[in-house]
C-alpha cells in the first residue's frame, strides 16, 4: 500500500513561487536550443513547469507541440502565465496512464527533491511514460531536515547526493548522455542569468 502523501500546500506561498523573472528560463531555453537540433524536435514536455516560462520561449520560436505539468494552479492564474491552454494541473506523484502522449524531450528540473522518497519512483516512471527518448533531470542535494537553515519551509522532502541520484535513475534503466549533458553545461556558462544551482545535478538521460 502506497504511503499517504505529504500535504505540501502550506509549504509554498504563491507570492514566492510565481516566477516573475523570465531571463533564467530564457537562458535555459538558449542552452537547450544549442544542445538539441530543434529541426528534429517536434514536442517538449516540462514536468513541474511552474509559471511556464521555459515552454513559452520554446513555443514562441518553434511553435511545436508543448505540454506542462504543474501542481499549483496559482501559476496558471498568474498574470505572468502566457501558455494557459498547454498546462495540466496534476500531482505528479500519481501514476500517469500508460496511454499518455509522449514527447521528444521531457524536462524535469527542480522537482525530484520536492517529492517524498516513497514517490520518487513514480516521478521517474512518469517521466519515462512521457518521453520518446530524452529526459532532463536536476535533483538538489540541499535542504531537507538536515539543512533547515536553507529550507525553512521544508520543501525539499528528498534531497539526494549526486551519487544517490545517479544510482536511482540507473535503477530505472536510464542512461546518461554525457556528450549532450556536457554540451548543455558548457553553453550555460555563457549565460549570466542561468541559475548556477541547476548545473550541480543537471544530466540529460536517455531511455
Amino acid at each position: 500500500m502506497q504511503k499517504e502523501k505529504v500535504d505540501i500546500n502550506n509549504r509554498y506561498m504563491s507570492e514566492e513561487e510565481i516566477r516573475k523573472d523570465l531571463l533564467p528560463y530564457k537562458s535555459y531555453f538558449a542552452c537547450m536550443e544549442n544542445t538539441f537540433d530543434f529541426k528534429n524536435i517536434s514536442s517538449v514536455c516540462d514536468v513541474g513547469c511552474a509559471t511556464g516560462h521555459l515552454l513559452y520561449f520554446i513555443k514562441d520560436k518553434y511553435n511545436i507541440d508543448i505540454k506542462g505539468y504543474e501542481y499549483f494552479d496559482y501559476h496558471k492564474k498568474s498574470e505572468y502565465f502566457k501558455i494557459k491552454n498547454d498546462i495540466v494541473i496534476y500531482d505528479i506523484r500519481d501514476k500517469l496512464s500508460e496511454n499518455t502522449k509522449k514527447y521528444d524531450i521531457v524536462n524535469c528540473s527542480e522537482v525530484g527533491e520536492h517529492i517524498e522518497k516513497e514517490y520518487a519512483d513514480v516521478l521517474i516512471e512518469n517521466a519515462k511514460l512521457l518521453s520518446n527518448k530524452y529526459i532532463i533531470f536536476t535533483w538538489s542535494s540541499h535542504g531537507g531536515e538536515n539543512e533547515r537553515h536553507c529550507d525553512p519551509n521544508h520543501q525539499h522532502l528528498n534531497p539526494l547526493k549526486r551519487d544517490a541520484y545517479i544510482k536511482l535513475m540507473q535503477k530505472h534503466n536510464l542512461k546518461q548522455n554525457i556528450e549532450l549533458t556536457n554540451k548543455f553545461l558548457n553553453e550555460s556558462i555563457k549565460h549570466k542569468q542561468f541559475y548556477p544551482w541547476w548545473r550541480e545535478s543537471f544530466i540529460i538521460w536517455e531511455i
